[in-house]
C-alpha cells in the first residue's frame, strides 16, 4: 500500500467536527487505484464519542449519497494536545477510486458537542492543495458549503493501478507496497553500487568475469582509478583479501617485495600477502593515515634479521593502522635492547597483531589517543607499555610470559581493560609514578601467574599514582601479591577477584586516602614456607586515612590459611576506617581482624573477634543522684548516696571500671571514694580514692576519674550496688555529675 494524494504540511488552524457539524476534504486522484485507509491529522476536545471518517462522492465540489467506505476511531484514543497527531482510519476492502471523478473524505463525530469534539487540523493562511478544497455541514451531511482557503491535512492510501500501461515511465512505482518509483530505485542502486569498496572484485561479478589467469582482457586505462587505484592491476590485486590495499607486498608477483618498499614509495594503502620478510633495518613509517593490513597474523612475519639490534618498527606518523601482521624480534640473536612495534605518533591503532621474542618491549605508546587492541604479545621484555602517553586505549590483548611484565603505564588518562596478563616475571598490570600518573582505569583485566597481579607504585619514580580506577579485575595465584599499592594515594580498588596469592591478597604499603572496596579476597597466603604468615587484606608503614569497606574475606579451602582477614599490621598507619567487611571464615591461624595501627575506626564487620582482637566499647553510666553529702563522722556513707545496679556478667570482655564525679570539699585534701557492696547484704569492697586539693572552691574543681576498680569486683554473675563514702573526718564533702565508665571489648 502507497501514498497517492496527499495533504499534509503548513497546518496552522483547525476545524471542528461534533453533532451535526460535519467536515470534508475533497480530492481528486492522479490515477485509478483502490483507496484502502487514509490518515488525517487530528486532536481532541472532552470525549466526542466514536468518530466515523467515510469516502463519498462529489457533486459540484460538495459531498452527496452513501458512504463508499468507512472506518472508525474512538475519540479517547486521539490526543489532546492541540498541535494534533496523525491517525490511521481504515477502509476494510476500500473502493476502486476513478481518475476522472472526484471524492470526499468525511468526518463526523455525531456524539459530541461543543464541549467535546474532534478538530481536524488545517491549512487556512495559504493553502495549496489543487485537487480538491474543505465543505462543511451544520444539518449532518444534508447540505454541505465549499469554505475556500480552507485545506484540512490528509493522506490518502491505497493500491494499484490495475494497469501500468496509462502511466509515464518516470512515475512508474515498483510495487504495490513501496511508494519508491522504478527509475528512483534504480538511480538509488547505481549510487550504492559506486559508493561499494568492495565492487567488481569478487567472484561472479563484472569485473572477476574479465580476468583470466592474470591477464585481464581489458584494453589499458579502461579501468578507472576509484576501482584499482594508479593503474597498478597486478594477479594479488584481484584477490578478495589483498583488494583493501592500493599495492601488494608479496615474496614473489606483488607490486612490491617489502613493506619499507612501499612506504618509500608514497603508498599508504598497503597489502601484505603471508610470507616472512626478514630485515635488518626499523621499519619505518612516517606518512600520515597510513593503512596496512596483512594476510594473517600468523603466516605474515616482519622478523628481525640477526645482529641487527634496532626497532622492528618505528610508527612516526599520525593515524596509522596496522592490523594482521607477525613481528618476530628474534631476540635470541640481538644484543641490545629494541622494541618491537614503537608508537610516537597520535591516533593510531595496532590491532590483531602477534608480537613475539622482542629484547625489552613487545609494543610501545609514546603518543595520544592510541588504540592497541586484540593483540597476542609473548615472551617480550615488557608486554605492552604506555611512556609519556595519554588517553590511550589497551584493550583484550593477550600478553604472555613477558620477562620484566605485561602493561606498564607511566602517564594519565590511559585505559587498560578487558586484556589477559599470564606469566610476567615482575607484574601483570604495572602503573608506575615516573610521570604523574593519575586517573587511569584498569577494568576487566586477568591477571594471573605474576609476581604481582597488579601494581601501583611510585619506587623511583617522581609522582606518586592517584586517583586511579582499578576495578572488576581478576588476580589469581600471583606469587607476591594479588594487588599491590606503594606509595600510591586516593585510588579506588573495587569489586576485584583476589585468589591463591603466595602472600597478601591486597597489600597497601605507605599509601593513604584509598577507597578498598567490595573486593572478594580468598585463599591467599599460599607461600607454605612461611608458615601462613600472610594475609588477605594487610595495611603497613604510614599507610593512613584509607577506608577499607565491604570486602569478603575468606580463608578457603587451601592447606595454608591467612594470618588475618584484615590486618592493620603497624602502629604509624593512622585513622583508617575499617567497615562492614564480611571476615566470616578466615583468620584461621591468628584471627579475623588485627588492628595495630593508630585511631582505627572498627564497625560492623561480620566474623570479628573469632579469635582475634575485639573492638574496645566505652558505655557510661549515670549515677541516680546530683548531690551527695559526707557526715563529720570519718568513714561515714554519704547521705543520699548515689547508686547504680551494675551486672558484671552483661560485659564478658570487661576491660575497666573507672568512676568519674565532680568534688567539692570544705578543706584541701578532702577525699571521696566509691565502695561497691553485695546487694544482698554482703561485705563492702573498696574503690578507688577521688580527691580534691581546692577549699570551699566549686568553679576550681573538675571531673576527677578514679583508678581502674574492675580488680575489685568479684567473678560470677552478682549484682552490687555502688555508693560513695567520704574519708574526710573533719566536715562534708560534694559530690556531683557522678558516672561509671565501663570499658569492654565486642565483636564488630
Amino acid at each position: 500500500m502507497r501514498k497517492y494524494q496527499y495533504y499534509n504540511t503548513n497546518d496552522d488552524n483547525d476545524r471542528d467536527i461534533y453533532g451535526a457539524d460535519w467536515g470534508a476534504q475533497t480530492f481528486t486522484p492522479a490515477i485509478d487505484h483502490v483507496i484502502g485507509k487514509v490518515k488525517l491529522k487530528l486532536f481532541r476536545v472532552g470525549d466526542p464519542g466514536t468518530i466515523t471518517v467515510s469516502i463519498k462522492s462529489t457533486s459540484g465540489g460538495k459531498p452527496v449519497g452513501a458512504d463508499l467506505c468507512s472506518g472508525i476511531i474512538l475519540g479517547t484514543d486521539i490526543t489532546l494536545d492541540s498541535n494534533g497527531d496523525w491517525y490511521e482510519i481504515s477502509f476494510g476492502d476500500g473502493f476502486d477510486l476513478d481518475v476522472n471523478a472526484q471524492y470526499a473524505i468525511v468526518v463526523r463525530a455525531p456524539g459530541g458537542d461543543s464541549d467535546n469534539k474532534v478538530s481536524w487540523r488545517a491549512d487556512i493562511t495559504d493553502p495549496t492543495f489543487t485537487g480538491g478544497t474543505f465543505a462543511s455541514s451544520s444539518d449532518s451531511g444534508v447540505d454541505w458549503g465549499i469554505v475556500s482557503g480552507v485545506d484540512c491535512m490528509f493522506e490518502e492510501w491505497g493500491v494499484g493501478p490495475a494497469s501500468p500501461t496509462t502511466v509515464v515511465w518516470g512515475n512508474l512505482f515498483k510495487s504495490q507496497i513501496s511508494a519508491e518509483k522504478v527509475e528512483e530505485a534504480i538511480l538509488r542502486l547505481i549510487q550504492s553500487h559506486e559508493d561499494d569498496p568492495d565492487a567488481h572484485v569478487e567472484s561472479g561479478e563484472s569485473l572477476y568475469s574479465h580476468k583470466a589467469q592474470a591477464i585481464i582482457d581489458h584494453i589499458a586505462n579502461s579501468i578507472i582509478e576509484d576501482k584499482i587505484l594508479a593503474g597498478e592491476i597486478t594477479a594479488p590485486k584481484l584477490s578478495t583479501s589483498a583488494k583493501v590495499g592500493e599495492v601488494v607486498v608479496a615474496t614473489s608477483d606483488g607490486d612490491y617485495a617489502d613493506l619499507q618498499s612501499a612506504l618509500d614509495a608514497g603508498k599508504t594503502r598497503i597489502f601484505i600477502k603471508a610470507g616472512t620478510y626478514e630485515t635488518a633495518t626499523t621499519i619505518t613509517i612516517t606518512a600520515n593515515n597510513v593503512l596496512i593490513r596483512g594476510e594473517d597474523r600468523m603466516s605474515t612475519i616482519i622478523k628481525l634479521a640477526n645482529d641487527s639490534d634496532v626497532n622492528v618498527m618505528d610508527v612516526e606518523g599520525n593515524g596509522i593502522d596496522i592490523k594482521g601482521i607477525q613481528i618476530d624480534g628474534n631476540k635470541a640473536n640481538q644484543t641490545l635492547l629494541k622494541e618491537g612495534i614503537y608508537i610516537t605518533g597520535d591516533n593510531c591503532s595496532v590491532e590483531k597483531c602477534y608480537v613475539k621474542d622482542v629484547k625489552l618491549r613487545g609494543i610501545m605508546s609514546n603518543g595520544d589517543y592510541n588504540i592497541i587492541s586484540n593483540n597476542i604479545v609473548s615472551s617480550c621484555s615488557d608486554g605492552i607499555s604506555i611512556s609519556n602517553a595519554q588517553y590511550n586505549i589497551v584493550a583484550t590483548n593477550s600478553i604472555q610470559g613477558s620477562t620484566l611484565g605485561a602493561i606498564k603505564v607511566l602517564k594519565s588518562h590511559n585505559v587498560i581493560v578487558g586484556n589477559i596478563c599470564i606469566g610476567g616475571n615482575d607484574y601483570g598490570i604495572h602503573l608506575y609514578g615516573y610521570y604523574v600518573n593519575v586517573h587511569n582505569t584498569v577494568i576487566g583485566n586477568i591477571c594471573k601467574d605474576n609476581d604481582i597481579g597488579i601494581f601501583l607504585e611510585k619506587g623511583g619514580g617522581s609522582y606518586s599514582p592517584m586517583y586511579n580506577t582499578i576495578s572488576n579485575n581478576i588476580c589469581e595465584s600471583n606469587t607476591l601479591y594479588g594487588i599491590q599499592l606503594d606509595e600510591a594515594n586516593y585510588n579506588i580498588v573495587s569489586n576485584n577477584v583476589v585468589r591463591l596469592s603466595q602472600e597478601e591478597g591486597i597489600l597497601l604499603t605507605t599509601s593513604s586516602h584509598n577507597n578498598i572496596s567490595n573486593n572478594l579476597v580468598t585463599e591467599s597466603c599460599q607461600f607454605t614456607e612461611n608458615g601462613s604468615s600472610y594475609d588477605d587484606i594487610q595495611l603497613e608503614t604510614n599507610s593512613d586515612y584509607n577506608i577499607v569497606q565491604g570486602n569478603t574475606c575468606r580463608a578457603g579451602a587451601q592447606a595454608v590459611k591467612p594470618r588475618y582477614g584484615i590486618n592493620i599490621r603497624t602502629a604509624d598507619c593512622n585513622e583508617n576506617f575499617i567497615f562492614a567487611n564480611d571476615l566470616y571464615d578466615d583468620g584461621f591461624v591468628t584471627g579475623t581482624l588485627n588492628d595495630s595501627g593508630t585511631s582505627t575506626e572498627i564497625a560492623h564487620n561480620r566474623g570479628y573477634g573469632g579469635g582475634g582482637s575485639l573492638q574496645t566499647v566505652r558505655e557510661i553510666i549515670a549515677l541516680r543522684a546530683d548531690h551527695t553529702y559526707g557526715s563529720t563522722t570519718s568513714e561515714s556513707y554519704l547521705s543520699k548516696g548515689s547508686f547504680v545496679t551494675f551486672d558484671k556478667s552483661k560485659y564478658p570482655n570487661l576491660v575497666s571500671i573507672k568512676f568519674a564525679a565532680k568534688l567539692y570539699t570544705a578543706v584541701a585534701g578532702g577525699t571521696a571514694y566509691a565502695i561497691l557492696k553485695d546487694q544482698t547484704g554482703g561485705s563492702e569492697i573498696s574503690g578507688s580514692e577521688i580527691s580534691s586539693t581546692e577549699t570551699n572552691s566549686w568553679a576550681a574543681a573538675c571531673f576527677k576519674i578514679s583508678g581502674d576498680i574492675k580488680a575489685n569486683i568479684p567473678s560470677g554473675e552478682k549484682v552490687y550496688v555502688f555508693r560513695m563514702k567520704t574519708s574526710d573526718a573533719a566536715k562534708e564533702a560534694r559530690l556531683v555529675n557522678c558516672y561509671l565508665i565501663v570499658e569492654y571489648q565486642v565483636s564488630g
